[in-house]
């Protein structure tokens, strides 16, 4: 029994070591894309004047002042600004270790940790100079430690983490900000349902959120010049169904050609509804919950876009809450009894990595 802990061990870690290798290789390259070269071009400048032109912008500007402790550390370095953005991937992958394997078992980690590197989303993404990927590596932090404060495994430092995270994701991006509401409003519903039971974690709760609202309120002046610079007009516009095709096949397309990216994201997903169906009934709890929250945020940001006539639904920005997809991913291929299928999706997935590393 030992030695099948310790070679299931060694497995999740060979799969982050492999996985970490296999996106770096994509990174050292200097083309940039226009959102990059902002990026670049910001982190050279001050703390303050990064406060002052992101406000102008039309995201927060935590990932920017990260890479001007870069820039003041390494100089105006592309491969550097790359690697961080590799990095954030890798320590969601080691999340997997050190926090889903706890939490949820050996088998829904090391597929935790084997999504994080080896879906096509983060190929494409592991050497991108913008905030996504740390929004990604924030976001499923704060996931973790909603869950623990929601099972009751609380301690201070659960509480600190939970706040830190959710406050560090609302100042990256602001699909960031709606998942931290949103699971915010949920532990604080739940808390006041349990608080006869749970009187100190929620005085503890309201205070971490006292204490986020706090922080995010120096910010609020730039977010509402930033909202009334997005209502003026934007230049990403809807268009149906191509919209819809790169919502569901975002985290699949990698370098595939759209419609075949769509087929490989609904044979998937009609792949993880069976397994939802023949999973326990309290075993589906925690997937539904990931995919609706997953939803909730899409039909929200659709639904402001169409109010102020200015979309704010852009396939890329699903990177931030795609924490949620690779959690019931992972949960779900862990529940399925059929190693050889699993194991068959997981293939089709490396392979379409695979080609889009290369091409």
């Amino acid at each position: 029994m030992l030695d099948k802990i310790n070679k299931t061990k060694l497995l999740h870690i060979a799969i982050i070591i492999t996985g970490s290798i296999f996106i770096g290789l994509s990174i050292f390259h200097s083309n940039m894309w226009f959102d990059e070269s902002y990026s670049v071009a910001l982190a050279r400048h001050s703390f303050a004047e990064i406060w002052q032109i992101g406000g102008n912008d039309v995201h927060p500007i935590l990932y920017y002042f990260c890479l001007h402790v870069l820039y003041l550390i390494f100089g105006n370095n592309l491969i550097v600004y790359r690697i961080f953005s590799l990095i954030t991937f890798v320590l969601l992958s080691v999340i997997g270790y050190t926090h889903i394997r706890k939490d949820f078992g050996e088998k829904t980690g090391i597929l935790f940790s084997f999504f994080a590197l080896f879906l096509p989303v983060s190929v494409m993404y592991s050497g991108e100079i913008r905030m996504y990927s740390l929004g990604l590596l924030l976001g499923s932090l704060m996931l973790i430690y909603a869950y623990r404060i929601y099972k009751n495994k609380t301690k201070l430092s659960t509480f600190a983490f939970f706040g830190l995270s959710s406050l560090a994701l609302s100042y990256t991006h602001y699909y960031g900000l709606m998942l931290a509401g949103i699971i915010n409003l949920f532990l604080f519903i739940n808390l006041i349902k349990a608080r006869k039971e749970r009187k100190r974690d929620l005085i503890t709760f309201i205070i971490v959120a006292v204490i986020q609202v706090i922080c995010y309120l120096p910010w609020l002046v730039c977010f509402l010049t930033q909202l009334s610079n997005v209502s003026k007009g934007f230049w990403i516009s809807l268009k149906f169904p191509d919209t819809i095709m790169e919502i569901v096949e975002m985290q699949y397309i990698g370098g595939l050609n759209k419609t075949f990216a769509f087929i490989i994201a609904i044979i998937l997903y009609t792949y993880i509804t069976y397994l939802l169906v023949k999973i326990k009934k309290e075993d589906r709890k925690l997937p539904l919950a990931s995919f609706g929250i997953y939803v909730f945020i899409i039909t929200i940001a659709l639904l402001i876009s169409l109010v102020m006539q200015s979309v704010i639904l852009l396939d890329r920005y699903l990177l931030i809450i795609s924490g949620l997809i690779i959690f019931a991913l992972s949960y779900l291929m862990a529940h399925d009894k059929n190693t050889y299928r699993m194991l068959f999706a997981c293939l089709i997935l490396v392979s379409i990595s695979t080609y889009s590393n290369v091409k």
